[in-house]
């Protein structure tokens, strides 16, 4: 099959199903990887998609990101995290790491707390993660970086190959606090 009718097979997968792993594009294109990888490159210049854990996803062109509460940056990725208040009502963030902020500040032990498993892409009741704080693994977004993961298994591979700290919930909202204050002195006195 030619690039561009790939191409084309690729969006209509993504726009049908909203994902769509790596996996089933390889075996179902009869392709390798990395042409897969090179398809997706060149129709991401073109369509509203995004990379995400093991695949690829569809952003409809009528949804507009939201902003993160704490850094106000787009909150419309594979790493955004949602606080959802008892009425339903919901709060947006970038990262783990601004809402691990956010909750710092803020309380909420009320409210539900949703991430996304970091090699999964799966969403998650954010208490019950486990975080890794300051992996080598760089995802350009806040400092320290945060990624957290539903298996605690999974998290301790991670680390071993890419380093950082391992908590849960609380422990990771004192660590990303206690590494934001320490930047933050740093940054008044010179």
């Amino acid at each position: 099959m030619h690039s561009d009718k790939r191409q084309e097979q690729i969006v209509a997968w993504a726009k049908q199903y909203g994902t769509v792993r790596i996996a089933f594009l390889k075996e179902q294109l009869g392709v390798s990887e990395m042409t897969i990888y090179r398809d997706i490159q060149k129709i991401m210049q073109e369509e509203t998609m995004e990379r995400v854990p093991g695949g690829v996803k569809y952003l409809e062109p009528s949804a507009s990101p939201k902003q993160c509460r704490v850094c106000f940056q787009s909150s419309f990725s594979v790493q955004a995290a949602q606080l959802m208040h008892p009425d339903g009502t919901m709060e947006h963030f970038c990262c783990p790491h601004c809402l691990l902020m956010f909750t710092a500040h803020h309380g909420h032990d009320d409210q539900q707390l949703i991430g996304r498993d970091f090699l999964q892409g799966t969403t998650m009741n954010a208490r019950l993660g486990t975080f890794l704080i300051g992996a080598d693994e760089c995802l350009h977004c806040c400092a320290p970086q945060v990624l957290v993961f539903r298996q605690h298994e999974q998290a301790v591979k991670f680390q071993a190959g890419f380093g950082g700290q391992i908590h849960g919930f609380s422990g990771a909202v004192t660590a990303v606090t206690s590494a934001m204050s320490c930047c933050s002195s740093e940054s008044r006195h010179p």
